[in-house]
């Protein structure tokens, strides 16, 4: 029997959570797909942070029955006793792979992150304590689940030996799906911009959705020949364009603008259809546009002002903004030749952002009770010693991005920098 989207079962549920997220929120835009990554840290945590496997026997799919130890409070999240019952899946290669503590030390961080996601999410998110079969090139994934559904998931370790192996290791990826997103405690987006900061991640993919929940005003046909008189243009260049679902009978249509591989792509679409079924004739209309990481550096601030950055998208996107009744200024994601700076400027400020947030107390300490001298002399520059993030740029480059992020500090709060970041 086919699994049915959880969604689809509950769409009067979907439609009231979206509504209720509207009414409390200053942004119309919801966040309806989530994924970034974020660097693994250097510290490989021992065996005793990690669940002790202990397989049992073999069920009638070949798949091992576990007991499961958690050794360390560091996983007291998962939910159930000290002991657990699992099943996992059997993965090639894993029995080497648990020895190694390249995987030790994957999987501790990958099952910290799931908890801190699952937390950020809100009530009635858990971390599955199942080890299961990676995707999207991942070895590995942990799964969040809410109600006993997998909404989102950490994967972990490279799944293959091609030319991204060397960095999917060094990497965790969070996919958080839409069921998550929906579902997700009120003002969650914001809180998981924050998450994003302070582990200095990296978001790959986001999808930011405006409904319509009583018809868009103007027929999907009628879009379709707005889109060939020019309507939809960016840079004076019309995007490429295709169509989906019964455009004969009227049911189902999606009309796709843009391009996955350009970065961004806006899918117009019937949604009502999509979750109540055709003899509904709700009208129910979504406008989804989907930024991608090709030729783009996506800021966490996407998550914080959704309204902003949607209507940067095009004035097309503006447009249908106010027309849902948002006024919110316009913010353009730059690509192309304005990338290389702007990605310096983005890992910057997530460095300077993850000293402020995260190494604050240590960082106070040293002004503290240690002389300009000293703490010079402490910290010798060494090209080698940059973070991992800000290796890939020059000098010349860094010292420009710093004076620029530098000044916005000054600029946004007041006063000097050195006495923002310590304060």
């Amino acid at each position: 029997m086919t699994n049915r989207n959880v969604l689809v079962l509950d769409g009067n549920q979907v439609k009231f959570r979206l509504e209720s997220e509207r009414k409390a929120s200053t942004d119309l835009v919801h966040i309806d797909w989530l994924r970034f990554t974020v660097l693994l840290r250097n510290v490989v945590p021992t065996f005793e942070t990690l669940p002790v496997f202990t397989p049992t026997k073999n069920d009638k799919w070949g798949r091992y029955l576990e007991t499961v130890s958690f050794e360390s409070d560091n996983y007291n999240y998962l939910s159930g006793p000290a002991q657990a019952i699992i099943i996992r899946n059997t993965i090639e290669g894993f029995e080497q792979d648990h020895k190694d503590p390249q995987y030790i030390g994957a999987c501790s961080q990958a099952f910290d992150l799931a908890r801190e996601v699952a937390q950020t999410l809100g009530e009635g998110f858990t971390v599955n304590p199942e080890l299961k079969p990676g995707q999207d090139f991942y070895k590995y994934r942990i799964s969040i689940d809410r109600c006993g559904h997998e909404c989102a998931w950490v994967g972990f370790l490279a799944a293959g030996n091609g030319r991204a192996k060397a960095s999917q290791d060094q990497s965790l990826h969070v996919n958080i799906q839409g069921h998550a997103c929906t579902f997700g405690q009120l003002g969650w987006p914001k809180k998981m911009a924050n998450l994003i900061d302070t582990h200095a991640g990296k978001i790959t993919r986001v999808d930011l959705a405006l409904d319509f929940f009583d018809g868009l005003g103007v027929d999907m046909e009628q879009l379709v020949e707005d889109y060939r008189s020019g309507i939809f243009k960016v840079y004076g260049k019309n995007p490429a364009s295709s169509l989906a679902g019964d455009w004969a009978n009227g049911h189902g249509r999606s009309l796709y603008i843009g391009s996955r591989q350009s970065g961004k792509i806006t899918n117009i679409y019937e949604k009502g259809d999509a979750l109540f079924g055709v003899e509904s004739a709700s009208p129910w209309v979504r406008v989804e546009l989907r930024y991608g990481d090709q030729n783009r550096v996506l800021p966490t601030d996407v998550l914080r002002s959704g309204d902003s950055f949607f209507a940067g998208a095009s004035d097309w996107h503006a447009i249908m903004l106010s027309a849902a009744g948002s006024h919110q200024l316009a913010t353009n994601i730059p690509c192309n030749k304005k990338l290389e700076k702007q990605t310096c400027i983005a890992e910057v400020t997530r460095n300077l952002r993850w000293l402020r947030d995260s190494a604050k107390a240590t960082f106070v300490a040293a002004l503290t009770y240690m002389d300009y001298d000293t703490l010079l002399e402490y910290l010798t520059p060494n090209q080698t010693l940059l973070p991992g993030r800000l290796k890939k740029f020059a000098e010349s480059e860094l010292h420009s991005a710093y004076a620029s992020v530098i000044d916005s500090f000054k600029t946004v709060g007041g006063g000097s920098a050195r006495l923002q970041l310590a304060a």
